[in-house]
């Protein structure tokens, strides 16, 4: 692998989990820990990383190194294209509004199998086997229907295959009865894959979750100017959508999965 692409992987990796030590960062695109090791220094060197607060062997991006890091994705992603011609943004853009159209529905999913009633609040169990049965068919059937999405974003791009064994592995255990890996997010768990997923494809269309909200919302945005942040001086980050439950540490977008929640 060149330098440019470990460089690549390890930023783009430690923006997925958002908090790691360097063997965590590794595992995300089965990269050497010591080649990664040696590059998240660097990095800190460049002020693109930042040893997190509590010790721990921990990395987190800095803001610039979220900037720099989006540069590198879009560079690469205009690089590639599809055997018809298709262009790398194209394909990423199209599997980005199939990812949404089923994004609701797997956080609904996981609503149901967080809690059996609403008003008021009454917690999963899961000693109820008809609703979990439930529960898992309905996330089987999006399973199926973001298996292609997976196939046609690792054809453009081979680090993003490890979405579909992943979502396949967590979907098998669920079918075994371990409930943890619908929802737990301490481990590489369906909803945990599917949130990598969705920073990926941010991440890689140069997007923000604030901006994604606004327009799902039907409130006005500002584009963001793409290209690197050193040459564009207007490309600053924004501010994230506000969440109504605790952030999960070392993810501060993705919430407590534990509690109900409205948004991956």
């Amino acid at each position: 692998m060149s330098v440019g692409g470990l460089r690549l992987l390890t930023l783009h990796g430690l923006r997925l989990v958002g908090l790691a030590t360097a063997d965590a960062v590794a595992e995300i695109h089965g990269l050497d820990p010591g080649a990664v090791s040696e590059q998240l220094e660097t990095l800190r060197i460049e002020g693109l990383v930042a040893p997190a607060r509590g010790g721990g062997g921990r990395w987190t991006v800095t803001d610039v190194g979220r900037r720099h890091g989006e540069d590198l994705l879009a560079r690469e992603l205009a690089a590639v294209s599809t055997d018809d011609g298709a262009s790398g943004r194209s394909v990423a853009t199209a599997a980005y509004h199939r990812f949404l159209d089923l994004n609701q529905q797997l956080l609904s999913v996981c609503t149901d199998w967080q809690i059996l009633d609403r008003d008021p609040v009454v917690l999963n169990d899961h000693s109820d086997p008809a609703h979990d049965s439930a529960v898992i068919a309905a996330l089987g059937e999006i399973d199926d229907r973001i298996g292609p999405v997976c196939a046609e974003l690792e054809a453009m791009l081979t680090r993003f295959g490890r979405y579909r064994p992943g979502f396949t592995e967590a979907l098998r255990r669920l079918r075994r009865g371990e409930t943890d890996w619908l929802t737990k997010p301490t481990i590489l768990s369906y909803h945990t894959l599917w949130f990598q997923l969705h920073e990926d494809l941010l991440a890689t269309l140069g997007l923000e979750r604030a901006a994604e909200t606004a327009r799902l919302n039907g409130e006005p945005t500002i584009e963001r100017p793409q290209g690197n942040p050193e040459a564009n001086p207007g490309m600053r980050p924004q501010a994230r959508s506000g969440r109504p439950i605790p952030a999960r540490p070392g993810h501060p977008e993705s919430p407590l999965i534990e509690t109900p929640k409205d948004s991956s």
